[in-house]
């Protein structure tokens, strides 16, 4: 008996403080935007170089990156997918918040998780338009470096990169 207790506090434990994915429950009403690791993977076995250094920034950026993840809803089935799953990822994870402010009407939230040595891992970020139905929720995952991620989106034109900008 002690045997089976000691067992589901132990699988209760880990499944407590492991990060999970984020993930949408259901995806009606929700459109994806995703770029994915096999992307970045065949970017870093390039040796690109451009004589322009804003273009090699971003090339430079790509490569450390491992996936690019947008939704993005008008609905308010889809508004309440996206914000319900990004309250439970926020919980369930390492995840700080960075920044939040509001602009032109959108209430933004910007979320990190650093390395051990002070490395950005993640952003995840969720964009909502008060007295609106429009939502966002962006996830950058790889090495990312502030500076250059904001490029990277607005050059990529990933949905709801343009309110990265406030971390320049």
């Amino acid at each position: 008996m002690k045997f089976n207790i000691t067992i589901f506090f132990l699988i209760f434990n880990i499944s407590l403080f492991s990060q999970t994915d984020f993930t949408i429950a259901s995806q009606e009403d929700v459109s994806k935007f995703q770029i994915g690791s096999k992307v970045f993977d065949l970017m870093s076995k390039f040796e690109i170089t451009f004589g322009d250094i804003d273009t090699q920034e971003i090339v430079d950026q790509l490569k450390k990156l491992t996936s690019i993840t947008s939704y993005s809803s008008n609905t308010l089935l889809g508004l309440s997918n996206i914000e319900s799953s990004f309250n439970e990822y926020i919980l369930g994870s390492e995840l700080t918040q960075l920044i939040e402010f509001e602009e032109d009407g959108y209430i933004v939230n910007i979320y990190t998780l650093e390395n051990e040595d002070s490395v950005i891992e993640e952003i995840s970020m969720l964009v909502k338009k008060s007295n609106n139905l429009n939502t966002i929720y962006l996830q950058i995952k790889g090495e990312i470096d502030l500076m250059k991620i904001v490029k990277v989106v607005n050059k990529l034109d990933v949905p709801g990169g343009v309110y990265l900008k406030k971390l320049n």
